[in-house]
């Protein structure tokens, strides 16, 4: 709640924090709280901006598994994720490097990350009877968010079959942002699921204006928007699709 609070109000209105000079549950320079701060990435390294972000720039994209990571990698890419999203537990960090259907897509420049995303793999689901339930609503599979959620809501058992990406999150260095780099870094991501054979790319989030202009702009549709708002983010919660295959055009 206290992460939602800061990204989702505070940040957006420009509304100064009073910060406590001691925590309230434990003396100051615990180190205990210290580690675990560090382990989940309450309080980032300082960091050091690659270049003048005024300057134009030609970031290098590249796609790597969290296992193909080195640890300083990885870690600046989960601190912008937690940084941006208002639903960044540990859990949540834990799952999104645990899982190998997942394809960070980082944009670098001087070898720092400035832009980050990570993309999931759903859908492909066999055979064709548990798709058929799946688009009844008599089951549903876990790991499968937006590839269920289309089936169900268009009673077509065909969305759960299709390989379907999934952005899960996407995130911006704060010095680099309202430069394009966003966009960029989307065309990106939907270039290499065109190269690797998927059907559909998808995103689901608790929506603002802002945000839903942002995935508009870059050729999203939005399919469906829920009617009451999400806990964590006082927001309605909206699914966008972008077909980038024949099939999932028709």
């Amino acid at each position: 709640s206290g992460q939602g609070f800061r990204t989702k109000f505070l940040q957006p209105h420009n509304i100064p924090v009073r910060k406590l000079s001691e925590p309230v549950r434990w003396r100051g320079g615990d180190q205990l709280e210290t580690l675990v701060s560090n382990l989940t990435f309450r309080q980032p390294l300082s960091h050091e901006e690659p270049g003048d972000p005024r300057e134009p720039v030609s970031p290098e994209h590249r796609v790597l598994l969290a296992k193909d990571m080195q640890p300083s990698t990885l870690r600046q890419v989960l601190e912008m994720l937690t940084a941006a999203h208002y639903q960044s537990s540990p859990d949540d960090m834990l799952r999104l490097t645990d899982s190998p259907q997942n394809n960070f897509h980082l944009l670098t420049v001087k070898g720092k990350i400035i832009a980050a995303a990570v993309e999931e793999h759903e859908g492909n689901i066999a055979p064709v009877a548990l798709t058929e339930n799946i688009a009844e609503g008599k089951r549903r599979v876990k790991g499968h968010l937006t590839a269920q959620s289309l089936a169900l809501m268009s009673t077509d058992a065909n969305f759960a079959s299709m390989k379907i990406r999934r952005i899960n999150r996407i995130a911006v260095s704060p010095g680099w942002q309202s430069k394009g780099l966003g966009s960029k870094l989307l065309k990106q991501i939907v270039f290499s699921c065109q190269t690797e054979g998927a059907d559909l790319i998808t995103s689901s989030f608790g929506a603002d204006d802002q945000l839903l202009r942002f995935w508009v702009t870059n050729g999203f549709t939005i399919v469906k928007r829920c009617n009451k708002p999400d806990k964590a983010s006082g927001l309605i919660s909206a699914l966008v699709v972008n077909p980038v295959s024949k099939r999932a055009e028709e």
